[in-house]
C-alpha cells in the first residue's frame, strides 16, 4: 500500500525519499479513512501522477496540510520534501493540524487493534 513506485522499479538511489512517499501515503490513508488499494489501476494512479490540489476525502484538512501530503507523495522522487523540511514545517505546528494529527493517531490506533483482533 505504501510502497515508492521508484523501489518495485528497483532505483534504491534515494531511499528516504522513497520513505517520505510512504509517509505520505500512510497520511494520506489516515486523513482520508479508507484504506488505499494495494495494487490495481487505483495502486498506479496514485503513483504515475500527483493528487488533486484537494482531493473530495480531504476537504477537511486546511490548504496547508493537503499541500504537504500531496508533495510527499509527488510521483517525481526529487521533487518530494527532506525529512527536515517536513518536520520544519509551520503546518505540523498549528493547533488546527496538531488536533487533526491527534484524530488520526487515534484512527490508526483503531486500525491496529481491530486488525489484531483478527489474529
Amino acid at each position: 500500500r505504501y510502497l515508492a513506485k521508484e523501489l518495485l522499479q528497483q532505483h534504491f538511489g534515494n531511499l528516504t525519499s522513497a520513505d517520505v512517499f510512504s509517509l505520505g501515503a500512510m497520511s494520506y490513508e489516515l486523513a482520508s479513512g479508507r484504506n488505499l488499494a494495494m495494487n490495481g489501476d487505483e495502486w498506479h494512479e496514485l503513483r504515475d501522477k500527483p493528487l488533486p490540489a484537494w482531493p473530495k476525502n480531504l476537504l477537511h484538512l486546511s490548504r496547508d496540510m493537503v499541500t504537504l501530503i500531496r508533495s510527499m507523495m509527488h510521483p517525481d522522487s526529487g521533487m518530494r520534501p527532506s525529512c527536515s523540511k517536513i518536520s520544519a514545517n509551520a503546518v505540523l505546528d498549528q493547533g488546527e493540524h496538531a488536533r487533526v494529527l491527534r484524530e488520526m493517531r487515534a484512527v490508526g490506533k483503531q486500525r491496529l487493534l481491530r486488525h489484531n483482533s483478527f489474529d
